[in-house]
């Protein structure tokens, strides 16, 4: 009787210590995403996140301050209409190789800018083949 007091008496403790290192490993998750927003709404790079159909499931600011979209446009365009029309279409072959074999590359194009200019050349590349997510960031040169 005492081995089997004994015995749960080490199971309640080890299962308040597996339920402490949970909260612990959930703090330090709310930590890191709250500092990831943060360094994602700030940084200079614009970053858009598209599904496979080409939705947009997120845009930095950037987008709005870069290129002077606001987010209802974005959220009602293609992601490919920023996108300057003689690049379109090495972007979109781009996207459904990376769907399609699960590696990335790397596409070199223009983007349109709110008032029709165009921004220089932008690396178009990153495809996640998770979920054909899109990072554009300026060209090296």
């Amino acid at each position: 009787m005492r081995g089997l007091a004994c015995l749960a008496l080490l199971f309640d403790i080890y299962t308040v210590y597996q339920h402490l290192q949970v909260q612990g490993i959930r703090c330090e998750l709310a930590e890191r995403n709250e500092l990831f927003e943060l360094i994602t709404e700030n940084a200079a790079d614009m970053i858009a996140v598209i599904n496979c159909d080409g939705h947009r499931l997120y845009n930095s600011s950037a987008y709005q301050k870069i290129l002077g979209y606001s987010l209802e446009e974005l959220k009602s365009t293609s992601s490919l209409e920023q996108i300057h029309p003689e690049d379109r279409q090495r972007v979109f072959e781009a996207g459904e190789k990376a769907r399609l074999t699960g590696r990335g590359a790397i596409v070199v194009g223009d983007l349109l800018t709110g008032g029709g200019g165009l921004l220089g050349s932008l690396d178009l590349g990153g495809w996640s083949h998770s979920f054909c997510g899109l990072h554009l960031r300026p060209a090296e040169s």
